[in-house]
């Protein structure tokens, strides 16, 4: 028998979701999917491809990332969302882009996925389940004006567990800024799928979001560089055939920063996304893929993620084959 052991919060600790409310809520909100929609929009028929694989090597390091993206009704979405007793986060919009992915590396794996409004951006819930180094699992859920931490982590013996049998669980109310900009709030992984959905391709071209990391609010600016051509050797996937890309492309070349909200130059070194800073994405032209996305990582200095397989298609279903 083990011990509850209960994290400082202001919500309940004990969690649900709850389905039928979920789908009332559904029914009552507006049409573009709640509170938080203006802002950029994002087109992801630009987007033409629904996994990807990325790796990354350097001296005895190696890290990889495989990430998925595909579309779900808002029903579906709605069975996924956890709110507390007394606390509901935003309604899904329908649809819902449901990103995933598994980063290895560094001692742990961290599975993610990510729900969140393709044509605003704005963010649903994320959940992050780790082992290796160290087992948690931690969910954020988003509401207009607040943001619910929710987290599990478990007591001695409990390690080799599933996480829903882990006793040591606590939850925690985020207060978003009053003065924060208007717009749509996401998480700094979704930034690679809105950078390919907005179509940006002109050196000066880009937009900004409020960004949620590490239990702060932060502004996002995603500006086109000028153009760099790159080598790239991946493998590729679609509905018919698999084969292989290898050659030079002229990629749409994106800086990815992050400020506080009140504008104090502080550096960018405390915005992450995959574990990099000052970070940059290399994006096909035409496929809107991930060529290559670099930035800092403490430590180890300047890292490259490559791709390494790509399944073209829509998000709405999967491709035929699988780019192995």
């Amino acid at each position: 028998v083990y011990k509850r052991q209960m994290e400082p919060c202001h919500a309940p600790a004990r969690l649900r979701t709850s389905f039928a409310a979920a789908l009332l809520v559904i029914a009552l909100a507006p049409a573009n999917g709640g509170a938080g929609t203006e802002g950029p929009d994002f087109d992801e028929s630009r987007v033409q491809w629904n996994a990807a694989e990325l790796r990354a090597s350097k001296f005895f390091l190696s890290l990889e990332v495989d990430m998925t993206l595909r579309e779900i009704s808002a029903s579906a979405a709605a069975a996924q969302l956890e709110d507390s007793d007394d606390w509901r986060g935003l309604p899904p919009p329908d649809p819902v882009l449901d990103m995933s992915y598994v980063s290895d590396g560094l001692g742990r794996k961290s599975e993610v996925q990510m729900l969140f409004d393709p044509v605003h951006g704005g963010m649903l819930q994320r959940t992050t389940y780790d082992t290796g180094n160290r087992y948690r699992l931690r969910r954020y859920r988003y509401g207009s004006e607040q943001v619910l931490r929710q987290t599990r982590r478990p007591a001695d013996g409990e390690s080799s567990l599933p996480p829903e049998a882990w006793s040591r669980e606590g939850g925690e109310l985020h207060d978003l800024p009053a003065d924060r900009p208007d717009g749509p709030v996401t998480e700094p992984a979704a930034l690679i799928y809105l950078a390919a959905a907005s179509g940006l391709n002109t050196p000066g071209e880009g937009f900004e979001l409020s960004a949620w990391a590490d239990d702060r609010l932060r502004t996002v600016s995603v500006q086109v560089l000028e153009p760099e051509s790159i080598r790239h050797d991946y493998r590729v996937a679609d509905a018919e055939r698999i084969t292989t890309e290898k050659g030079e492309v002229r990629a749409v070349r994106v800086a990815i920063r992050g400020r506080p909200l009140d504008g104090e130059e502080t550096g960018d070194d405390d915005f992450e996304l995959l574990g990099l800073t000052n970070l940059e994405l290399f994006l096909d032209p035409e496929t809107r893929a991930p060529l290559m996305l670099t930035g800092r990582l403490p430590r180890f200095g300047q890292v490259a993620f490559r791709l390494q397989r790509l399944t073209l298609g829509p998000l709405n279903q999967t491709a035929g084959h699988a780019a192995r």
